[in-house]
């Protein structure tokens, strides 16, 4: 006959079954990036796109929608670092009051009253690279729009604190008893006589 189970093997169940449900919020794939309007590259928050630019030639200008309305974004830039290349981020909100220009070196703006803006983008070669014609070379590089909760905490921060909240607590409840009762255990003979 089975023994019931425990209180403390119950609460094991219930964080599992949390973290799987957290894994499985986390790994949702992306939607799709809109296509382009115009020849124009389109951006919505939370969702990354990889592009190329060919540095010190001309810049790329991107259409940012879905912007909540008096928000905070971030604009993240990512490439590797085997380039040795430097990226200059500008964004423009679309305001019917008029068009305000911001030179950006941490990569966030505030949208204002409208959900639109325009992010232009430059890259400049910096440093010595290997290969002597790497300026003739484009550079592939990952860009993402991520909203800034309180104007300053971005929004995949929060699901990132969650999980390991819940992977610290699993581990608590499992492996550090496992690893107590083996460290512990009354039925070893003590060897110190």
């Amino acid at each position: 006959l089975a023994s019931p189970p425990s209180d403390a093997m119950d609460m094991r169940w219930v964080l599992l079954l949390l973290l799987v449900g957290v894994l499985h919020v986390g790994v949702r794939a992306s939607p799709p990036p809109p296509p382009p309007v115009d020849g124009e590259i389109v951006l919505t928050p939370g969702v990354g796109r990889q592009l190329t630019i060919v540095p010190d030639q001309t810049p790329i200008v991107l259409s940012v929608i879905s912007l909540e309305p008096h928000s905070s974004y971030e604009a993240r830039i990512s490439h590797a670092a085997t380039n040795p290349v430097m990226f200059t981020v500008n964004a423009a909100i679309n305001d019917p009051a008029g068009r305000r220009l911001q030179d950006l070196d941490k990569t966030t703006f505030a949208t204002g009253a409208v959900g639109t803006a325009v992010i232009t983008i430059n890259a400049h070669y910096h440093g010595v690279s290997v290969d002597p014609d790497h300026g003739k070379r484009p550079v592939s590089f990952n860009i993402v729009i991520m909203e800034l909760y309180l104007h300053a905490i971005p929004a995949d921060l929060p699901p990132l604190i969650i999980f390991i909240v819940v992977v610290v607590g699993l581990v608590l409840i499992f492996v550090v008893p496992w690893v107590k009762r083996s460290l512990f255990d009354e039925s070893k003979p003590d060897h110190r006589e």
